[in-house]
């Protein structure tokens, strides 16, 4: 298939399952890299407890050492502003990095798609990628079907469509005639239960973060760990 996939977040820090999610899309996509690309001004979180972007950055390029199909991508820092997904997206095309908008694949947590429409210009990222949705923490099939009741029509322009189903782990949702050759795909992963916080929380505590954490990037962590217990304190 080709393509190049993105995975955006805060990464604060960056954990195992982030680096799985990214790998488990790429390889199921058959995608020809998957950019790691962490925010660098989030305009849906507080700065408050957020690592500095150079050093976010220097964790994501020591969790994704060694693995092929992942690049750290430092675009939104690069970016004035907050660091809004549609402007990344368009930022890609302007550069030259895809010649097509369906040659990029946006992957979001299917929290952050029931959320699109409180983005800036959230309902209009397939004009840009398309999307891939990804299950977590429990979250799953009925909070894609809710939030794409409401977004459908309005994705459609006003016409209503039925999803083409997949292969038994993801479902293909074409989005035209909006959005000619996009699509939406909701692709179900392995489970991996951990996350950001709990990440912060354990480093706080003392509590052992291997395995959670990939080794090169726990190692660079215990060497600023004077900072990160500063700022997540």
């Amino acid at each position: 298939m080709g393509g190049i996939g993105v995975l955006g977040g805060t990464f604060n820090p960056v954990h195992g399952a982030h680096v799985r999610h990214a790998v488990e899309v790429g390889e199921r996509l058959g995608l020809d890299r998957v950019l790691l690309m962490p925010n660098s001004v989030p305009p849906h979180k507080a700065a408050r407890g957020l690592l500095p972007f150079e050093l976010r950055v220097e964790l994501l390029r020591a969790a994704a050492k060694g693995i092929p199909l992942l690049e750290v991508c430092t675009l939104e820092g690069e970016l004035h502003g907050p660091s809004y997904t549609w402007r990344s997206m368009d930022e890609f095309r302007r550069r030259g990095v895809v010649s097509r908008p369906d040659e990029l694949y946006l992957m979001l947590g299917v929290e952050d798609f029931a959320q699109l429409d409180t983005w800036k210009r959230g309902l209009e990222l397939p004009a840009f990628a398309n999307l891939v949705i990804v299950p977590r923490e429990g979250a799953g099939r009925r909070l894609f079907e809710a939030a794409g009741a409401r977004f459908w029509p309005r994705i459609w322009n006003g016409r209503g469509a039925e999803p083409e189903a997949g292969d038994d782990t993801r479902t293909d949702v074409p989005l035209a005639p909006l959005f000619p050759g996009m699509r939406c795909v909701y692709m179900p992963l392995p489970r991996m239960d951990v996350n950001a916080t709990e990440v912060r929380r354990r480093w706080l505590e003392g509590r052992c973060l291997n395995v959670l954490v990939p080794d090169a990037e726990l190692a660079l962590m215990r060497k600023h760990d004077a900072l990160l217990r500063e700022i997540w304190g």
